[in-house]
């Protein structure tokens, strides 16, 4: 079966997985692991190392679920675990070495990305490559955006990139970084919102 863009109820566990990416009001904002004091970057674009926690809160045709996630992003690598996702309980999608694992249920799956896993899984494509970009309030440079409007003060207000409409009402500081403090996105009849409850500038090591 071809992968598409189609949405039901057996498939909103896997969406709700790698929409919560884009998945941010904050409560608590830090630049420390360990004893140690991590220099936060200048800029979104620079900025690859972090840890999360936040919840969001998915809208399908009038129905309603939510779920809290911890994000683990090294570069182009990442954790990220869900507690109670859709009410199926704890699950990860991860990427490292090049390669991205799903785990839920009690069963594991990988392939070489997470599109290639989501489309062999549940049959359909999403853009998770563009989401490390977009929960930044910035586009992805790997397709072209179709619309970016920006707010007074040079942040992000929106991007429409690959049929998804992002909205980023509120933003926060991170020691001089501006960084999105909730996101909306929108696509045909799904609706996401994602609320950042605390964000942690990471250790960047070398070889990352």
């Amino acid at each position: 079966m071809s992968p598409a863009y189609g949405y039901s109820s057996q498939c909103l566990v896997g969406l709700a997985l790698v929409l919560s990416v884009l998945l941010q009001g904050c409560q608590s904002l830090g630049s420390r692991q360990g004893d140690a004091q991590v220099t936060v970057p200048a800029s979104a674009e620079q900025f690859t190392h972090w840890d999360l926690d936040g919840k969001f809160g998915l809208k399908l045709d009038g129905k309603g679920q939510s779920a809290n996630f911890t994000w683990r992003n090294r570069g182009s690598d990442y954790n990220i675990h869900f507690s109670g996702p859709l009410g199926q309980g704890a699950a990860s999608l991860s990427r490292k070495n090049k390669q991205v694992t799903l785990n839920a249920d009690g069963q594991q799956w990988r392939a070489a990305n997470a599109e290639q896993l989501l489309a062999e899984r549940l049959d359909w494509t999403i853009p998770v490559s563009e989401m490390r970009y977009w929960v930044r309030g910035i586009a992805s440079p790997d397709s072209v955006a179709s619309r970016i409007e920006y707010n007074p003060d040079g942040t992000v207000a929106l991007i429409e990139q690959r049929g998804w409409l992002i909205s980023y009402p509120r933003y926060q500081e991170l020691e001089g970084l501006r960084l999105p403090a909730k996101i909306v996105a929108n696509r045909d009849a799904l609706k996401l919102t994602i609320i950042l409850k605390r964000w942690l500038a990471a250790q960047q090591k070398t070889n990352d």
